[in-house]
C-alpha cells in the first residue's frame, strides 16, 4: 500500500512539472513551431515558384522553334561554287527552292573568297518577290546579297533577304564556304511537329558554380557538324560538382549571356547525341549558376540544314544529367 502511495506521488510530481514546463515555455514552443512552418511553406513557395518558370522557359522555346523563323522552317541549304549559281525551283537549277517559288527565278554571282567583290543576284522573274520587305522594282534588277557575317559593311550579321510567298532565303558564311539557306512556311517539319519533350524539373540540377575567369578570352578550337574547326574564345570557365564528380565546362559569349555547348551521359539514348546547348546569365562575383533544366536541343536536332557547334572535350560529362530537354521524337541519334 505504501509503494503504491509513493508511486501516485511520482506520477503527480511528474504531471505538475510538465504542466509548469508548458505554461513557461509555452510561447517559444508555438513560435518555433509556427516559424517551422512558416520556413517550410516559404521554401514550398520557392520550389512551386521555381518549377513555373523552368516551365515557362519550356514553353516559350517551343514558341519560338514553332514560329516563322523557327528552325522547323529550315528546308534546305546550298554551298555556292565561284561564278554564277542559277537560283529557282526547276531541278536544273544551281541552287533549287521549293517547288511553289518560280522555276527560274535569278542568277546569283558568287565571288572567291579571297576576292574583295561583293555577291549578287540578278532577278529573272519579279512576281511576288520582295528584297528585304520591298518589292522586286523590275526584271533584270541587280540585287546585293550580304551574308550573315559580321565583317565590313554588315557590323550587325544581318543577311538580306529574298522572299517569294512562304518561302525565304538567303546567305549564311562558313568556314568551308558561302551557302544559300532556305525556309518555308509551309514546312512538313513545321507542320508536322509533335512538341518539345523536357525531363520533369529537378533541383538537384540547379549548380551554384565558380566562375574562373581569364585574364584575357582564351581561343579555343571548336568542331561543328559538318565538319569544320573553327576558333571561338572563351572568358573563362564553371567550376563545379556533381554527386562528388568534378567539373569544368568552358562557353563562349552569345549577346549577354554565357553559352555553353555540352555533352553528358544521356546522350543519344535519352537525349540528343551531339550535344545540348544552356545559356545562362554573365556571372556575378565569380559566381554563376547552371540551371540544366534549361538545356536545350541544337537546332540541327530539327532540321539537317544547320551547322551546330560540337563540344570540346573540356565539356564532356561522364554523368547522366537528366535535366531539360529530352531528344525529339522518332530520332535516331
Amino acid at each position: 500500500m505504501k509503494l503504491r502511495f509513493t508511486g501516485l506521488l511520482i506520477v503527480a510530481a511528474l504531471a505538475l512539472s510538465g504542466l509548469y514546463f508548458w505554461v513557461e515555455r509555452k510561447d517559444d514552443i508555438l513560435t518555433n513551431h509556427n516559424s517551422s512552418n512558416h520556413e517550410g511553406n516559404e521554401t514550398i513557395g520557392a520550389d512551386k515558384a521555381w518549377r513555373e518558370t523552368v516551365l515557362k522557359f519550356h514553353t516559350d522555346a517551343e514558341t519560338r522553334l514553332r514560329g516563322p523563323e523557327g528552325w522547323l522552317t529550315v528546308v534546305g541549304l546550298t554551298w555556292l561554287k565561284p561564278g554564277d549559281n542559277t537560283i529557282g525551283s526547276d531541278p536544273k537549277n544551281a541552287v533549287v527552292l521549293p517547288a511553289t517559288a518560280p522555276k527560274f527565278l535569278g542568277v546569283i554571282s558568287f565571288a572567291k573568297p579571297d576576292e574583295n567583290s561583293k555577291s549578287q543576284m540578278k532577278l529573272l522573274t519579279i512576281d511576288g518577290i520582295r528584297i528585304d520587305g520591298v518589292p522586286a522594282a523590275k526584271i533584270g534588277q541587280i540585287v546585293e546579297l550580304k551574308d550573315d557575317d559580321p565583317g565590313a559593311g554588315n557590323t550587325e550579321a544581318k543577311p538580306s533577304k529574298i522572299e517569294v510567298g512562304s518561302v525565304t532565303f538567303f546567305l549564311i558564311k562558313r568556314k568551308n564556304g558561302t551557302g544559300v539557306r532556305m525556309r518555308d512556311q509551309n514546312s512538313e517539319a513545321r507542320q508536322k511537329f509533335a512538341g518539345r519533350h523536357w525531363f520533369e524539373p529537378d533541383p538537384h540540377f540547379v549548380i551554384e558554380a565558380e566562375w574562373v575567369p581569364f585574364d584575357n578570352p582564351k581561343p579555343f578550337m571548336v568542331p561543328d557538324v559538318i565538319g569544320n574547326i573553327n576558333e571561338e574564345k572563351s572568358p573563362g570557365y564553371a567550376r563545379f560538382e556533381i554527386e562528388g564528380q568534378k567539373f569544368e565546362l568552358h562557353p563562349t559569349t552569345e549577346d549577354d549571356t554565357l553559352f555553353f555547348v555540352f555533352r553528358d551521359a544521356t546522350a543519344g539514348k535519352e537525349t540528343y547525341g551531339a550535344a545540348r546547348f544552356l545559356n545562362t546569365p554573365l556571372p556575378k562575383n565569380n559566381r554563376l549558376t547552371l540551371d540544366f533544366n534549361r538545356a536545350v536541343n541544337p537546332p540541327c536536332a530539327f532540321t539537317h540544314y544547320a551547322t551546330c557547334p560540337l563540344p570540346v572535350p573540356e565539356n564532356v560529362m561522364k554523368i547522366a544529367v537528366r535535366a531539360g530537354e529530352l531528344k525529339p521524337p522518332g530520332s535516331d541519334h
